[in-house]
């Protein structure tokens, strides 16, 4: 049994008095970890917190009758949450004041946070009656906000992705898995290769799926199960249960350069490496995106799966070193990498950081200085570039591509493009 308060995560509030009664019932520091976070906690935590009175692990029917009678005849004005002041600690303000900070950090934009935090604090400071009309009109303005229904519409498209079709019919409703005894495992980088070429080169080309694992695998929740033309509604099913038995949120997509999120990725790149060649800083550019609520920019995010990746896709499909007549290519990647620059696992990257393997992102006056005479050797003229085409750039790269994507039918719905962009690449919920 686990008990919470999972309205945060809808971009909503606690209702019927949820952020009023809590804070009286367990306590204010306790209130605001469960209401801001949307934390479930165990029926042993719940009893610990007070959140609850008894806990039994069996014949729960026997324990909820002998707990009746224990207070049967008995006044309950006592128990009557409403009437309970707010215990308020002596710090209370600079517990606020740090659950106000934390929140606006973590929470990147996102607003209902914030409002629980207000909530709670009316619980602290005002009778439970004037209490519950700001709970109230918190919760009007979080119900009428894009916030609320781009969450709510992120809570039901992950769970519609387990309703996979593929163009050629096949279904998950009509799709069984099959139990697997064995496997083949053909441990290939995806990034750069095609699973139809991979499957004609084995006896059973029905039975090849791609299962594309996203950095940390240990961490990411996200899985794109890829199927190709060859691939059986047998053989997506058990790679979709796999994934479902390893915890996974699982994305059935088509075969093509990059499948979805990857794919993805080129066009939001080449953007990014294109401000900087007109201007712009990684750090200019990062900040932008995290503002607008990523949770880490793209030379950020470039640094830390290591620019050598797609360093030796670009070379492998002859990207490198060809001429570029028909299309805008910015070679800045390569010649990073051509420098040994490869991000956190060299010390060096779009960023510099104390160490190899280092986690802490300071700008690099070296690159500073190599995009200064980048730009002079090629022609370019460094102007002013603020974030709102940043934005404007990066991410209707992101947008567009994904409405080829759909056209190309490389993914069945727009909900699975959103599950794998907010799931693998950090995209805003809200």
């Amino acid at each position: 049994t686990r008990l919470g308060l999972p309205e945060v995560t809808l971009g909503l509030l606690p209702g019927a008095g949820g952020t009023q009664r809590l804070p009286r019932l367990v306590g204010i520091p306790a209130a605001l970890e469960l209401i801001t976070t949307g934390r479930h906690v165990t029926a042993a935590e719940t009893l610990q917190l007070g959140l609850v009175d008894f806990v039994t692990d069996h014949n729960t029917i026997e324990a909820a009758v002998k707990l009746a009678l224990s207070v049967a005849g008995k006044s309950l004005d006592s128990r009557r949450i409403s009437t309970c002041k707010c215990p308020r600690p002596p710090y209370a303000d600079a517990l606020f004041e740090e659950a106000m900070q934390r929140v606006r950090r973590s929470a990147r934009g996102a607003i209902a946070p914030v409002a629980c935090v207000q909530a709670v604090h009316a619980a602290a400071t005002l009778p439970f009656a004037r209490g519950m009309e700001q709970e109230k009109q918190l919760m009007a303005t979080l119900f009428t906000s894009g916030q609320a229904r781009a969450l709510q519409y992120q809570f039901f498209a992950q769970r519609a992705v387990s309703r996979w079709s593929t163009p050629s019919g096949a279904r998950w409703d009509t799709s069984k898995p099959r139990p697997v005894h064995k496997v083949a495992v053909i441990g290939l980088g995806t990034m750069g290769r095609d699973i139809d070429e991979l499957a004609a080169q084995t006896r059973n080309p029905e039975l090849v799926v791609g299962m594309h694992f996203f950095a940390p695998a240990h961490v990411m929740k996200l899985l794109e199960v890829v199927y190709g033309r060859r691939s059986s509604s047998q053989a997506v099913a058990t790679a979709m249960k796999i994934g479902k038995n390893m915890d996974k949120i699982s994305v059935a997509v088509g075969n093509c350069s990059g499948f979805v999120g990857n794919r993805m990725l080129r066009p939001y790149l080449d953007q990014a490496f294109f401000l900087l060649e007109e201007g712009a800083t990684p750090e200019l550019v990062d900040q932008a995106l995290e503002e607008f609520g990523f949770a880490m920019g793209v030379f950020r995010m470039s640094d830390l799966s290591g620019l050598d990746i797609g360093w030796k896709v670009r070379k492998a499909k002859e990207m490198v070193s060809k001429t570029h007549q028909d299309c805008r290519y910015s070679p800045l990647g390569d010649l990073l990498c051509e420098r040994g620059r490869f991000g956190q696992k060299t010390g060096r990257g779009w960023y510099q950081y104390d160490k190899p393997g280092g986690r802490v992102a300071k700008p690099d006056p070296w690159l500073h200085s190599f995009l200064e005479k980048y730009r002079a050797q090629r022609g370019f003229v460094a102007r002013r570039i603020d974030h709102q085409e940043v934005l404007e750039r990066c991410l209707y790269a992101l947008i567009n591509e994904g409405f080829r994507i759909l056209e190309d039918r490389i993914a069945s719905g727009p909900e699975d493009i959103d599950v794998i962009y907010v799931l693998g690449y950090s995209w805003p919920r809200h």
